[in-house]
């Protein structure tokens, strides 16, 4: 969500609410948002509702993908 706008909101909310958290726990979100910003920084979606759930073979996760038309690439799509 941060990405629509160029701002960093939403990360400094999430960081915030993991203060207390383990700091294995920490070091994984920075991780995930150091990936989003280094691998799909191109990519204009974000994620609106998820979950996760339980099958035979591990983990499921899942979500819905929310794209502002506004920021939306008109050419040079990879998809």
């Amino acid at each position: 969500m941060d990405a629509y706008g160029n701002k960093t909101t939403f990360e400094a909310d999430l960081l915030s609410l993991m203060e207390n958290e383990p700091k294995i726990a920490k070091i994984e979100i920075k991780r995930l948002i150091k990936r989003k910003k280094t691998k799909f920084a191109d990519d204009p979606r974000s994620v609106g509702d998820f979950w996760v759930r339980e099958d035979s073979e591990g983990f499921v996760f899942g979500c819905n993908a929310h794209l502002n038309v506004e920021n939306a690439p008109t050419s040079k799509t990879k998809h």
